[in-house]
């Protein structure tokens, strides 16, 4: 598959010590919107906005107010969403899958019928918000588990081996994630995962979730 999971650092960088983390985007259709990722995904609402400094907005927490997704009222010459916009939600099967998008369902929301090459021989269901970004469900937890495609093709999973660049006390060859930095060992095709509660009908796998930004030069996801 040709896609690997970049270790990097075993710490996060001294220097930057966020509190929380929010990302926002723009939406023309911000009630629609508001309702989707409120009443059809069932991300919680920790906070709203109207008319502060010109904006509206609305703020959804995952699963509270430490990591942060922000809906804006887009202004008339906002341009659309690339279609590599997207809220990836790994979860931990496809029964998963299956109970995390049936309110979408209820709801008359239906997945996208030709999503990504990339999801659909995963298995993964995606959605459409009213702008047009995806909502992927993936019926498999990235950084703990091999691609669905790779393993129905019979590809070996090496045996996990110590991160090199981990000077924490206390980890061996055989032991599952650092006891210091939370990250796995590196092995192809996983990354580290954290913990932490999501709203109970999605329960991702590991608790992971990534969101994903195209950019004029180079496609970049960000993972927690």
């Amino acid at each position: 598959m040709n896609r690997t999971a970049a270790i990097g650092t075993c710490a996060w960088p001294g220097h930057l010590r966020p509190g929380a983390l929010r990302w926002a985007r723009s939406s023309a259709h911000y009630a629609a919107t508001v309702a989707f990722y409120r009443d059809a995904v069932g991300l919680p609402v920790v906070g709203e906005f109207t008319a502060s400094f010109g904006e509206d907005g609305t703020i959804f927490g995952l699963p509270d107010t430490g990591i942060q997704m922000e809906i804006v009222r887009a202004h008339p010459a906002s341009a659309g969403p690339d279609g590599f916009d997207q809220l990836v939600l790994y979860l931990n099967d496809m029964e998963a899958v299956t109970t995390a998008t049936a309110p979408l369902r209820k709801q008359g929301f239906t997945p996208d019928p030709a999503p990504h090459g990339y999801w659909a021989a995963n298995g993964a269901v995606v959605f459409r918000d009213p702008d047009g970004r995806g909502v992927v469900f993936a019926p498999w937890v990235y950084g703990r588990d091999a691609d669905p495609v790779d393993g129905a093709a019979g590809s070996p999973t090496p045996a996990p081996t110590v991160n090199p660049r981990c000077t924490s006390t206390g980890t061996t060859a055989t032991a599952p994630r650092c006891v210091r930095c939370s990250r796995r060992p590196k092995t192809p095709e996983r990354s580290w995962t954290a913990t932490s509660t999501r709203a109970a009908f999605l329960s991702p796998g590991a608790a992971q979730m990534r969101w994903a930004i195209c950019s004029s030069s180079r496609r970049v996801t960000l993972s927690s």
